[in-house]
């Protein structure tokens, strides 16, 4: 017995090539290879090229004309090795798109914080939501439309990046809007809105058609604001600072 498990332990162990046999037709063998490549190690190098060269492909070609097998080129990997980092391509999208999408809200939120009347605050975030974030990186924004658009009906999203995006839009709306005006944030429906007027502004720069988005930022605002007083007291308040500050290096001047 003994004899006979040692004896087969051997041959287990013994190389097939000695055999004669190739690897692929050695008895068993696809199948641990089959074994092996499903519990390889992840490696985050190998991962963070993937993210890296669908970037730029997504970017320049767009979702629909950019394959996996075109990101596992700029990988320099084979297409199914994608797959053991991400289901889809679109989950790729997503895991690029959400930290990119971060940036550009965090930089349009320190671009605001410089400014001091609601009335100036509105209107950068109105351009800034339409017009900047649309066009950065080759218009990188439209990726995600074209990607929900070829989605088969019913699909759902893999990402809560809507509501997300959403309640970032609703708390700098809010650090924007005077006191009187801060019910239009009520849940959610003012981000929501203006979030799929940004679809349309992102589809619309990819193709070249550019409106005049500070005539519209300039529209929107008044609408949000109309007569509120906050606004009004706001923008006096920032005209006096400015023609104090006005005042005071004139005067320095005149003393130099």
């Amino acid at each position: 017995m003994e004899s006979s498990i040692s004896e087969n332990s051997r041959a287990s162990q013994r190389d097939p090539a000695a055999d004669g046999l190739s690897l692929d037709a050695a008895p068993g063998y696809a199948v641990c290879k089959e074994r092996m490549a499903l519990v390889q190690i992840k490696k985050p190098d190998i991962r963070q090229a993937i993210l890296e060269g669908a970037f730029t492909s997504f970017s320049r070609n767009g979702y629909a004309a950019t394959s996996v097998a075109d990101i596992a080129a700029a990988a320099n990997i084979t297409a199914s090795n994608v797959y053991v980092y991400f289901p889809s391509k679109l989950h790729i999208l997503y895991d690029i798109y959400r930290p990119w999408l971060t940036d550009q809200l965090l930089r349009l939120q320190k671009s605001i914080r410089r400014l001091r009347s609601p009335r100036l605050r509105l209107r950068r975030i109105f351009i800034g939501l339409w017009s900047d974030i649309p066009a950065a990186d080759h218009c990188f924004a439209n990726a995600l439309m074209e990607a929900l658009a070829l989605s088969p009906p019913g699909a759902g999203k893999v990402s809560d990046l809507l509501a997300w995006s959403e309640g970032f839009l609703t708390d700098l709306l809010r650090e924007c809007l005077p006191e009187d005006r801060q019910h239009l944030t009520h849940d959610h429906i003012l981000s929501h809105i203006l979030w799929m007027a940004f679809d349309g502004f992102a589809m619309n720069k990819r193709v070249g058609d550019t409106r005049n988005i500070e005539t519209l930022a300039d529209y929107v605002t008044d609408l949000l604001l109309a007569d509120s007083l906050g606004a009004t007291l706001a923008g006096s308040a920032s005209a006096r600072a400015s023609t104090n500050d006005g005042t005071r290096r004139s005067g320095a001047r005149a003393r130099g």
